[in-house]
This record gives structure tokens, sequence and C-alpha cells, in this order.
């Protein structure tokens, strides 16, 4: 029974670091979760229409453009990388299906950023477009 003590203990003081990291990415999850939402109402049509053309680094870098231009500013640079890094984790073909640019309002700049996306992709990508020059060129299309 003595040892019961110390070795519950030491479990207990194991478990406490995985509850709160836990607790963290929970927290953090719902401060980015607007960005999310937003972000898949692009992402989904993008992804859907375009996705067996672009190579894995143009995924990566429509998810990361599209994040940082809907969150102007309201999330931080390690915030902003956990939502696309949630976005990708999550997005699926199957939700995704039959979600094209023509659900998409007319004039909604989500509709307007969608083609931003596309048309930078398409042109190289990072590539031929540093994330930062892309960011400038989408968030003028927002405004």
């Amino acid at each position: 029974m003595a040892i019961a003590g110390p070795a519950l203990l030491g479990a207990g003081s194991l478990a406490l670091p995985f509850a709160a990291n836990a607790l963290l990415q929970r927290l953090r999850l719902r401060r980015v979760l607007p960005v999310v939402r937003r972000a898949f109402l692009v992402l989904d049509p993008l992804f859907n229409e375009h996705l067996a053309s672009y190579r894995g680094s143009d995924a990566q870098f429509a998810a990361e453009l599209v994040t940082a231009a809907l969150a102007d500013g309201q999330l931080s640079r390690e915030e902003t990388a956990f939502a696309v890094a949630e976005i990708l984790r999550r997005w699926s073909p199957v939700v995704a299906a039959g979600k094209t640019v023509q659900s998409l309002p007319e004039q909604s700049p989500e509709r307007r950023l969608y083609g931003a996306v596309a048309d930078m992709v398409s042109h190289g990508g990072f590539s031929a477009n540093g994330l930062s020059q892309a960011l400038q060129a989408a968030k003028q299309v927002l405004r």
C-alpha cells in the first residue's frame, strides 16, 4: 500500500501536462474557429474543383493565404499556423463534395478571395508569389 501512493502521485503528475495541453488546444481552437469556418467557405469549392491539379505545396499555400487574408490581423502568426494545420487536417472531400464557386454569393468577399487564390495558385503559387506578397494582393481583393 505504501508503494501505491507515490505511484498514483507520479501518474497524476504525468497526466497533468497532457490535460493542460488538451485544454490549451481547445482554447486555441475556440479562438481560431470563426476564421476556420470562413476559410472552409472558400477552400471547399477551391479544393473540390482544383485539388486534382494542385501539388501539396499549392494546397498548403492556398490554405495559408485564405486563412491569413480572412484573419486580417485578428490572429497571431502562431494562431494562424494552428488554424491552417487544423484546416488541412480536417478538410474532407466528402463534406466538400458538390460545393462549387457558384455556391458562394456573387459579390461576397469569399467569392472574390476564391478567384484571387485560384488565380495565384494557377500562376505558380508560393514559388511565384511570396506569402506576404500574395497576402497583400488578396487583401486588396477583399476591400
